[in-house]
């Protein structure tokens, strides 16, 4: 599994059912663990049907512990996907921390809920990463978001020359930047950390844009300036996504 983190890590552990612990591998370097973080889901489903029940139970438990759902897309059309990063669907979830986090997994309602994401999704992809931009968060998703509104979302592994991209975007008067982050804590479960399985998290950080039509992105992508930041990640995603929270 690819690993995004850096060397500065530190361990946390949850307690779960039996003898089994969830772990946190947080890198020290990025993320505190008392700050505000945005866990990345990132996946395609197998049952969009139970995956919609799980997401209609598990949000209790999100927002017992302060969580609250940031922003859940699905694909629409992909951009560029040079290494298979493509996912159906992109879940952005804020907690507090990685504290409160931690709290809501020894939770048991929620270990039995998850019981049912696992039923739902195939190639799932997990990590926490830390807000970059300067963004104020998104609105809940309500009749005063236009329908037409396109989320373009960039996900890449490795390097990304993220400040050529906002200063691109400057040009753009018709492009906003909503979020980006990198990443800066996995998480795995097992009996010891250094044994544990690790959730695959399979991207370094992640952009999301927001513009009124496809072809503002279609074409963006097009340009050389944009063209040159796909030279430098190991791995590139772009894709467009219909908001659906």
């Amino acid at each position: 599994m690819p690993n995004s983190l850096h060397s500065n890590i530190e361990t946390h552990s949850a307690k779960l059912p039996g003898k089994l612990k969830a772990y946190i591998f947080r890198d020290a370097s990025l993320l505190k663990d008392d700050e505000t973080v945005y866990a990345i889901n990132w996946f395609n489903t197998r049952s969009a049907r139970i995956y919609d029940f799980y997401n209609w139970l598990a949000v209790r438990s999100v927002r017992k512990v302060g969580g609250e759902p940031f922003i859940k897309c699905k694909l629409e059309k992909t951009l560029l996907d040079d290494n298979d990063l493509r996912r159906d669907v992109l879940l952005i979830v804020k907690y507090p921390s990685l504290q409160n986090f931690r709290r809501m997994l020894e939770n048991t309602i929620f270990q039995l809920v998850s019981l049912l994401r696992t039923a739902a999704v195939s190639e799932f992809t997990f990590g926490f990463t830390k807000r970059q931009d300067k963004g104020a968060d998104l609105p809940p998703h309500d009749s005063k978001i236009p329908t037409k509104s396109v989320i373009a979302v960039i996900q890449y592994t490795g390097e990304f020359k993220s400040d050529k991209l906002y200063r691109l975007l400057d040009k753009h008067a018709d492009i906003d930047l909503y979020y980006s982050g990198i990443i800066g804590g996995e998480i795995g479960t097992g009996k010891q950390s250094d044994a544990c399985n690790r959730v695959p998290c399979i991207i370094s950080g992640i952009h999301v844009l927001k513009g009124e039509n496809a072809s503002i992105f279609e074409n963006l992508i097009q340009t050389p300036d944009f063209q040159s930041l796909t030279q430098t990640p190991k791995q590139i995603f772009a894709g467009l996504y219909n908001r659906i929270l």
